[in-house]
């Protein structure tokens, strides 16, 4: 439902008011639960993660917040 949803705001953005669609397929793919084994990464190049990577992407996102990093703002292209 999500991909059919996000689908019907991409072809509705030209003419809802806004920068970009409410929502689009790749923010609903992005929003997936992935379940990543690091299993592999170790074994191929030998990657050891030191923290989990929901607690580094939060640092990360509390990082560029604290130096008022501009949010970007969502768009499927630049035609606009």
């Amino acid at each position: 439902m999500g991909y059919a949803f996000g689908w019907l705001m991409e072809k509705l953005f030209p003419i809802i008011p806004g920068k970009g669609p409410f929502l689009t397929r790749s923010v609903v793919h992005l929003a997936e639960q992935w379940v990543c084994n690091t299993e592999y990464a170790r074994e191929k190049i030998n990657y050891v993660p030191e923290v989990d990577w929901r607690t580094a992407m939060n640092e990360a996102l509390s990082e560029l917040k604290s130096k008022d990093y501009p949010w970007p703002y969502m768009a499927q292209s630049s035609s606009r």
